[in-house]
């Protein structure tokens, strides 16, 4: 099925990030768990500051690809996978290492991240569509006024429709891409 792929296809990004990471010299506070694929780093004291920073840099790389997704006109809810993948590795490299912290912040981050880069894809696309010029301001503009059509719960335009479509898709697949790490996590505590 879609979903068995969109796991497999998040697995192997994910463990083509590791295995550049290999190389990488492992702090001696952190423990490393074998795999047959991957070594994984995990850390109980990851460093939630540079993390947050790693996971917004992450969740900022995802809605750029959102939103060229949207204006080329395909529906970007796998994007939801990468979205995932690129917060969770971004708290990973720069809060040097993934624990509890570390996830809650990311799936918070990746929430807020999916929310903006829906809107903002849908407004670009909604843009380009009227011939409107893709300026700051215009791309504000269109951005709240999505906003407030989503949040009025007023499907006039069917604003509302496509949002929530959008929306449960995307956030389908970033649970897909999260898994992994929740997973690893979840291991690392049984072990310790």
């Amino acid at each position: 099925t879609v979903f068995q792929n969109s796991y497999l296809l998040s697995q192997e990004l994910a463990d083509r990030i590791d295995k550049k990471a290999e190389g990488t010299r492992i702090n001696p506070k952190e423990e490393t768990i074998a795999n047959p694929n991957t070594i994984i780093r995990t850390n109980t004291n990851s460093k939630l500051g540079l993390g947050v920073l790693g996971a917004i840099l992450g969740g900022l790389l995802s809605t750029a690809v959102w939103i060229v997704m949207f204006r080329i006109g395909i529906i970007a809810g796998i994007v939801g996978l990468l979205s995932a993948v690129l917060v969770f590795k971004g708290y990973e490299y720069l809060g040097k290492g993934l624990d509890t912290k570390g996830v809650i912040a990311s799936v918070v981050i990746l929430v807020i991240t999916i929310y903006i880069s829906v809107f903002l894809g849908m407004s670009v696309s909604a843009m380009s569509a009227e011939g409107v010029p893709l300026t700051p301001s215009n791309i504000k503009n269109v951005f709240i006024g999505f906003n407030y059509w989503f949040l009025s719960g007023n499907d006039e335009y069917g604003i509302f429709s496509a949002a929530i479509q959008n929306l449960l898709m995307s956030y389908g697949f970033s649970a897909i891409g999260s898994f992994r790490f929740v997973k690893r996590v979840i291991q690392q505590k049984s072990v310790n």
